[in-house]
């Protein structure tokens, strides 16, 4: 299953050419995100924006943060401290949850290819 983050979804809503082929490409498989980009994507939105927000949000299967993706982003965490590779907070965070459960991230963002056994998917 693709998990959709958020540079993905912000590029989708602003109509960049290159994600707008990767969704076309994903339509009719399985499509998730996280809390963790719902968060993101929602804090972040205003007036005509937050509708757009919400109604993708509506759309896809939005994946929570338990405590096996918690443990899953504290393992992340010292992998990456160890390789002196810190990348953003909330990223680790949802890196956790698409390398506990399995996904291929689809991002924008080059941060997560420094986070050793997780699918990344570009565009």
């Amino acid at each position: 299953m693709n998990c959709l983050d958020t540079s993905f979804i912000v590029d989708l809503l602003r109509g960049n050419g290159k994600a707008v082929k990767k969704y076309g490409e994903m339509r009719g498989g399985a499509l998730s995100t996280t809390a963790i980009t719902a968060f993101e994507l929602l804090q972040a939105s205003a007036g005509k924006q937050s509708g757009m927000i919400n109604d993708i949000l509506s759309k896809l299967d939005v994946l929570e943060f338990g405590l096996d993706e918690a443990l899953e982003a504290a393992e992340i965490e010292k992998e990456l401290k160890a390789k002196g590779a810190m990348i953003n907070k909330l990223d680790v965070l949802i890196a956790g949850i698409a390398r506990r459960r399995n996904l291929t991230l689809v991002t924008a963002d080059k941060d997560f290819k420094k986070i050793p056994e997780l699918q990344v998917s570009g565009y």
